[in-house]
């Protein structure tokens, strides 16, 4: 059980990584200068929390309060 957990928990970093890679692409201008390079433990701390949070709503198409 705990393989299959791990295993779930993997594939869904995975998609994760996808998603926030696509997002990018999309919002990144060509020619631009590359973002940001940071690893999972110091994005929030290198971009701020507002940017941060900003791309993570934008990554999963999360709507703006009314």
């Amino acid at each position: 059980e705990l393989r299959a957990q791990l295993l779930r928990h993997a594939l869904d970093e995975g998609r994760h990584a996808r998603a926030f890679g696509k997002r990018a692409a999309e919002l990144w201008p060509a020619g631009a200068p590359p973002p940001v390079v940071a690893d999972a433990e110091d994005l929030h701390a290198a971009v701020g929390e507002a940017r941060f949070f900003a791309f993570v709503t934008l990554v999963y198409g999360i709507p703006r309060p009314p």
